[in-house]
């Protein structure tokens, strides 16, 4: 490791701040009132965000 590594902010914080909290809430939300077909379309197009987010190695 490169000297001063952990003083980098690149990695994700381990609290999650209020904006996050009510993402959660609302994804919770909006799984929990789906039926199948929708619960289906909410995890594949988290699955897909998340896919195009991620920087190739």
């Amino acid at each position: 490791m490169e000297p001063g590594w952990l003083d980098k902010e690149d990695r994700p914080s381990e609290v999650p701040d209020a904006a996050e909290e009510r993402f959660i809430t609302a994804a919770r939300e909006a799984w929990r009132t789906a039926n199948a077909k929708g619960k289906r379309e909410l995890g594949g197009w988290l699955k897909k965000h998340a896919q195009d987010a991620d920087p190739a190695p």
